[in-house]
């Protein structure tokens, strides 16, 4: 494979890598910390990078402790890549909602 700065890096999707690390039982605390060293990297590669992440937060309350510490962790994770993202969009039915950026 060849690599250069024209080369997209798309991660799809990072709530499922979140939900994988929280049934493993790891601390909350752990998993955004290596999310942040995830986002580090990839601000420091010379690339386009999209990381997708499902808006969990906008629903029904889940009824169970793991539900809710799901959609609280996903929602940590969806501001820490937001804080590192230039461009952020909403996107509802295909239809993309400009959060941030262009």
């Amino acid at each position: 494979m060849v690599e250069s700065e024209d080369s997209l890096l798309l991660v799809d999707s990072v709530t499922l890598w979140l939900s994988y690390h929280l049934m493993q039982r790891r601390p909350t605390e752990s998993i955004l910390a290596e999310l942040q060293e995830a986002l580090d990297v990839a601000l420091e590669l010379r690339r386009s990078v999209i990381l997708v992440g499902d808006e969990v937060g906008g629903g029904l309350v889940p009824p169970t402790a793991e539900g809710r510490a799901f959609c609280d962790l996903s929602g940590c994770a969806n501001q820490l890549m937001a804080r590192c993202a230039t461009n952020v969009e909403l996107v509802v039915a295909g239809l993309p909602l400009a959060l941030k950026g262009s």
